[in-house]
């Protein structure tokens, strides 16, 4: 159970002062007011193949196309645009043409805007 800091203040075991009321770290090499860090999210990059980005701020190209495509050639291979789909949604049809393009070239991340 987490201990809370004694009427008038308390040095926690991390050295750091803690006004009365506040919980106290319980172990010395506890920060106060840091946060445990999560992992980068894994995204799918084709089918049933997840990755994290390589950098931050890259988003993968097949999460943003697969609504807007269909399969060229059958299951994994090249995708195709279909315009109805693209206009229906007022997605601008060049930019998801552009990243068609770039995956079916074998690129797999974007940088997000």
């Amino acid at each position: 159970m987490k201990r809370q800091a004694k009427t008038g203040g308390e040095i926690g075991a991390n050295g750091e002062l803690y006004k009365g009321g506040q919980f106290i770290a319980e172990s010395d090499k506890t920060l106060k007011g840091s946060t445990k860090r999560k992992p980068p999210k894994k995204q799918e990059i084709a089918p049933y193949k997840w990755e994290v980005a390589p950098e931050e701020g890259l988003q993968s190209i097949f999460t943003q196309i697969t609504y807007y495509c269909k399969w060229a050639d059958g299951y994994d291979s090249t995708f195709e645009v279909i315009p109805g789909i693209v206009k229906s949604n007022n997605a601008d049809l060049e930019q998801i043409q552009d990243l068609v393009n770039r995956w079916n070239n074998g690129e797999r991340w974007y940088e997000a805007k």
